[in-house]
């Protein structure tokens, strides 16, 4: 049997335990790789230039054609047992793909002539992030920026709550005084949600080159953007709720903008 028809079978295997380091945020930072799970978030992926390294597949469970671009290393046959075992995701869709992270730099972004920009502040949670790129992509957002990134970027769970969109758009990890540099050299307007603010966002022109600032429910957003906002807008809510969750602030404020611009 040649090696290319070899199933690896046992979860002892180096390469087993070298893929399990990739479900740890330290383990991707180090070596510069991470997973991809799902064939959409995998098409797209590759549809963006991601390189894919590694694609490990269990023939009985992988029914589906793949291509993997012009530039990956190798393809390997793992067992149900290894496939399990390296599996992120419960739900995983027969293969776990090893990718290469790009390094992306903000300075050689090119911005189009009325940018719409998304700024996340100091997000921690993968399920809010992802959500909040999935919305950035379907409403056109033109870049989404993290400010002071408390999470990771390559999260299995952000990539998955994305739906993928993390390898469409412009995304970009910063400091928060990178951001505001950046932003002000390009004279982009900075906007805060606010409960103090005078304007709701309905009655708050959008039109202009625009950042939105999103904070997390818990903290709001930090110092530096209270501080050094052009603007904030209220995004009014009655009853007993005081807050929106930071993917639902950002897809209410993400659409307003989105409304006006088409107008």
């Amino acid at each position: 049997m040649s090696a290319a028809d070899k199933t690896l079978a046992s979860v002892a295997n180096p390469l087993v335990k070298e893929v399990l380091r990739l479900h740890d945020k330290q383990g991707r930072l180090e070596t510069g790789l991470f997973l991809i799970e799902g064939q959409r978030e995998l098409d797209i992926a590759v549809r963006h230039g991601v390189e894919i390294v590694q694609f490990l597949y269990n023939p009985e469970k992988y029914s589906f054609s793949v291509n993997l671009g012009q530039n990956f290393a190798e393809k390997i046959k793992v067992s149900g047992k290894v496939l399990e075992r390296i599996s992120y995701r419960g739900d995983t869709e027969g293969f776990v793909a090893v990718a290469k992270a790009r390094q992306k730099d903000l300075r050689g972004f090119n911005l189009p002539d009325n940018p719409l920009i998304v700024v996340l502040d100091k997000l921690e949670k993968p399920g809010n992030i992802g959500a909040i790129l999935r919305t950035a992509a379907a409403a056109g957002v033109d870049a989404v920026l993290l400010s002071d990134a408390v999470g990771d970027l390559y999260n299995p769970n952000l990539i998955r709550a994305s739906l993928g969109t993390i390898f469409s758009l412009p995304v970009f990890t910063v400091s928060a005084n990178e951001v505001l540099n950046w932003l002000n050299l390009h004279k982009i307007k900075t906007i805060i949600a606010s409960p103090y603010a005078k304007k709701t966002h309905f009655a708050y022109d959008f039109s202009a080159p625009a950042a939105l600032i999103i904070g997390s429910e818990a903290d709001g957003v930090s110092e530096i953007w209270t501080k050094n906002a052009a603007d904030s807008v209220l995004i009014p809510m009655s009853g007993a709720v005081d807050s929106l969750n930071a993917s639902v602030s950002a897809a209410v404020l993400i659409y307003e903008a989105l409304r006006q611009r088409r107008n």
